[in-house]
């Protein structure tokens, strides 16, 4: 079975509405349900080493418009060799 993937998965975070962030040594960083449906893809410049999704506490504190409402809009914060 090939997966979303084609290189080894070196990070990942779930979301506090139960997505799935992974990022790989093929530099693809994706965003699937908890059913494994596929949200986003995004090619990064460098290979991920960690990724975070934001709050909705820290939007909170950081925006006062509709990504607070949202949950965040789906902000996540990605390590890529150091560079953020």
């Amino acid at each position: 079975m090939l997966g979303k993937h084609s290189k080894e998965i070196t990070c990942g975070a779930w979301s506090e509405d139960n997505r799935l962030a992974l990022g790989s040594k093929d530099k693809n960083l994706t965003i699937s349900t908890a059913d494994g449906d596929e949200l986003e893809r995004t090619v990064l410049k460098k290979e991920p080493v960690e990724i975070q999704f934001m709050t909705k506490a820290f939007n909170a504190k950081q925006n006062n418009n509709n990504e607070q409402k949202n949950g965040g809009g789906g902000k996540v914060s990605i390590n890529m060799d150091g560079q953020i």
